[in-house]
């Protein structure tokens, strides 16, 4: 029986950058979704570009802005995100990730609460229209996010390993993925290709394998070296040039 797969997207923030994910053969795009009006207006190219390159998307919803007030969230964050449900739903989106801060070493009960039920209205409207809505964290941990996951069945989670290291000694990750995981995936049974190790297999005779020494060896490109997009295009390269041979 096979074992568990890791599936590596990219991530999006611009129409350009999704064309750039779709041409690298990635399976799907993270892309930003900030207002219904200028999502409407990417409707058609986004829909081309998935048809080019046969590549899914998820959704990145904006920041709430003020966390604290929510008068203007329930009169204004929350219809917004609901517009933009309707534009993620035309695009074929079945999943969507939102921040709504509610560290509850700083957010006051009531405000919790009331923050709850908006998150509530939002989730029930994206399941009614087939979407799944996550919720990421940004310095909450587990505890944090407990009283929304029980009064919201629909309610998932995206989680965010670097943001888990915010404000806490030891990253919450690991309290979400011990309470919670059934709001994440699957269970969490996690493989792992290092290219360190299989470069070491498959050419021996050389002494370095790191990420500068294969690029230098095997001629791939990499448009900026140190962050998170152009380090996955050398690896996709060097996996694909490992295939192929």
């Amino acid at each position: 029986m096979a074992g568990p797969s890791v599936i590596i997207g990219g991530r999006a923030h611009t129409l350009g950058q999704a064309r750039e994910v779709g041409a690298l053969g990635l399976p799907f795009a993270e892309i930003s979704l900030d207002d219904a009006e200028r999502a409407g207006e990417m409707l058609d190219a986004l829909l081309e570009i998935r048809e080019r390159h046969g590549i899914s998307y998820i959704a990145h919803y904006p920041n709430e802005g003020n966390p604290f007030d929510t008068d203007r969230l329930k009169r204004e964050f929350v219809p917004k995100i609901k517009g933009l449900v309707d534009v993620s739903v035309k695009l074929g989106i079945e999943k969507a990730t939102i921040h709504f801060w509610m560290d509850r070493r700083w957010a006051p009960e009531d405000l919790v609460s009331r923050k709850i039920a908006l998150l509530a209205e939002m989730a029930a409207y994206a399941a009614e229209k087939g979407l799944v809505l996550c919720l990421e964290n940004l310095s909450e941990r587990y505890d944090s996010f407990q009283p929304a996951f029980e009064a919201i069945p629909c309610l998932r989670m995206t989680l965010d390993i670097g943001h888990a290291q915010l404000l806490s000694s030891r990253n919450a990750s690991f309290g979400f993925m011990e309470n919670a995981f059934e709001r994440i995936g699957r269970t969490f049974e996690a493989q792992v290709l290092c290219t360190v190790k299989l470069s070491r297999a498959l050419y021996p005779q050389y002494h370095k394998h790191g990420l500068d020494a294969l690029i230098e060896r095997h001629g791939l490109s990499c448009t900026v070296r140190h962050r998170a997009m152009g380090d996955v295009e050398v690896l996709w390269q060097f996996v694909r040039q490992v295939a192929e041979e």
